[in-house]
């Protein structure tokens, strides 16, 4: 090999290694790999929790202690994770269901569940317990002693922290099956204010639920 084309060699790859040391090459490559990280971790948390997003920042404390205001809460589809042993109404655990068979999530018998209120794609949705399930026509009692008539299918909710169901307060009527979003699974706490930063009255692929 002359001696032109070792240097021809040499200098190509000084160039090859100035146009890597680039600034804005190395900036490139960050990115890059950044969001095939962020991209890599999204499709895991899609394929585990079969809904998008799977996490919603927490705005107020109805549902204390279990959940705080600025709490991450990852959320999963209801039909995944669901126990056969453990009876449930599309894969959600009630309140009822799992006091008698001792079901518990973040502190408290049965399931959390994000919803739309009202089936409403434009309020800002919820996240509360699902009490109990009712059928259309069937009479139940509320907090205050009162009877109700279910107006159709679905469950009755109530945020932990509050003394009154959701629908004798007005948040919702009963929540049907198809409102619900997903069900709680696990809480990080803090974070999720960084979510908040950016309020939006959205439903829930905007990454945020009520729990007023």
């Amino acid at each position: 090999m002359g001696e032109q084309e070792v240097e021809g060699e040499k200098g190509a790859r000084e160039k090859i290694q100035e146009f890597r040391n680039d600034p804005i090459i190395v900036l490139i490559e960050d990115i890059l790999i950044s969001v095939a990280i962020v991209g890599g971790i999204a499709v895991v948390l899609y394929g585990v929790s079969g809904i998008w997003p799977p996490m919603v920042a927490i705005e107020s404390g109805s549902m204390e202690p279990g959940m705080q205001a600025g709490d991450i809460v990852f959320i999963v589809n209801p039909s995944n994770f669901v126990d056969e042993d453990v009876e449930h109404r599309h894969g959600v655990v009630t309140h009822s269901m799992g006091q008698e068979q001792g079901y518990e999530s973040f502190g408290d018998y049965g399931d959390a569940i994000v919803f739309r209120p009202d089936g409403s794609d434009e309020r800002t949705a919820i996240i509360h317990r699902a009490m109990f399930y009712v059928e259309e026509g069937d009479e139940y009692t509320t907090t205050e002693g009162d009877t109700e008539i279910a107006p159709h299918d679905g469950f009755v909710t109530k945020g932990d922290a509050n003394e009154r169901y959701d629908q004798e307060q007005g948040l919702s009527t009963v929540v049907r099956p198809e409102w619900v979003e997903g069900k709680a699974k696990y809480r990080v706490p803090i974070i999720g204010n960084l979510r908040l930063l950016f309020p939006s009255n959205t439903r829930v692929p905007d990454g945020m639920a009520s729990s007023g």
